[in-house]
């Protein structure tokens, strides 16, 4: 049973484990995950265009991947991507959020140094542990933690986003999961007006900066587990690729 007292970063990663998709092995089990949930569960991607039952696009060769590995089962309980613009203008845009957006937040953005940025995307968890109370082969435990996936999958990308040195982040949600963020603590600003992108949603400005100032203290202990965990994992994911950062 979780209390206050619990160290709850410690006890999830007894459960589940906290990886960089440095395969491809790994990143292919992220896109059948996201075809999972993006095309068969919500409808947001067609699937006839990814015959394969993977879901990937252009930004995925410019972006780190983090996956939440249940370790008793293998399965792949969550997923999600930081892209990173690339480091000489091109003549595409560079952000998955820029061929979305309207003039107004690509307005906001243009204020905003490039080498800081990075768009958090494709936030995805399983429905097996999202739903988890319907599966009788997770203990009590393993369904309270469950729970903890997404708010992992958010500190994970506090950590990506300190590693990189880039600290103004942006995401292209629905209110109520920036609300989620901002109860972690994160500076979560909306910089565009409403608009429909399956459903409606706004872009966002995180600066995590001000997160480990502002974390909840049930979170520090978390936190600390995550950036044990993903440290070496950057560094590995930097070496191999030549010290650029993606």
């Amino acid at each position: 049973m979780l209390t206050n007292k619990t160290n709850i970063g410690a006890l999830f990663c007894q459960y589940f484990e906290l990886k960089i998709a440095n395969s491809d092995e790994l990143k292919q089990q992220i896109y059948q995950l996201r075809y999972q949930v993006l095309c068969e569960e919500l409808g947001h991607i067609t699937p006839q265009t990814h015959p394969n039952r993977q879901e990937y696009d252009d930004y995925d060769n410019q972006a780190i991947h983090c996956a939440v590995i249940h370790k008793s089962s293998g399965k792949i309980a969550g997923s999600v991507r930081c892209v990173v613009p690339k480091a000489i203008p091109y003549a595409d845009l560079s952000l998955p959020f820029e061929n979305i957006c309207s003039q107004q937040a690509l307005e906001h953005m243009a204020q905003i140094n490039r080498n800081s940025i990075i768009e958090i995307s494709r936030i995805n968890v399983a429905q097996y542990f999202r739903r988890a109370k319907q599966h009788c082969q997770l203990s009590t435990l393993e369904i309270q933690l469950s729970k903890q996936i997404a708010v992992i999958l958010g500190l994970c990308t506090h950590i990506i986003s300190k590693r990189l040195n880039r600290p103004d982040n942006y995401a292209i949600m629905e209110p109520a999961l920036a609300y989620k963020y901002q109860a972690l603590g994160a500076d979560c600003q909306p910089c565009s007006e409403p608009f429909e992108f399956h459903g409606q949603r706004k872009l966002y400005h995180l600066d995590y900066r001000a997160l480990e100032k502002n974390l909840k203290p049930s979170l520090v202990n978390m936190l600390h587990q995550v950036l044990a965990c993903l440290t070496p994992q950057l560094a590995a994911h930097q070496q191999v690729n030549n010290g650029v950062n993606h």
